[in-house]
């Protein structure tokens, strides 16, 4: 089954055919340019950090920036490399 998305007033893409309050948010959150060393589990590290962002009350925006900043997962060796929250938040500081 096919969905049609309509822009509300704010933006936002909301599914036509969804009740109400589900958004689907769209826009852009700006990555951070690594250079890769190993991308092995930079997926999992990504969803992590999004979903611990919104789990723990952050608007979309700011759980993204904090899912691309732990990009630098990726400058690390081995799947079990994610940066800890004080290493991302160290990463985050002046950018």
């Amino acid at each position: 089954m096919r969905t049609r998305a309509q822009a509300d007033d704010d933006g936002h893409d909301r599914r036509a055919d969804a009740p109400a309050p589900r958004v689907i948010h769209t826009g852009q959150a700006p990555g951070f340019p690594q250079t890769p060393i190993d991308t092995n589990g930079a997926g999992d590290t990504h969803t992590g950090a999004l979903l611990a962002g919104i789990a723990a009350g952050a608007t979309w925006a700011a759980a993204c920036r904090r899912a691309d900043a732990a990009a630098i997962k990726v400058t690390r060796r081995g799947p079990t490399t994610a940066p800890t929250a004080a290493e991302v938040d160290d990463f985050l500081r002046g950018r």
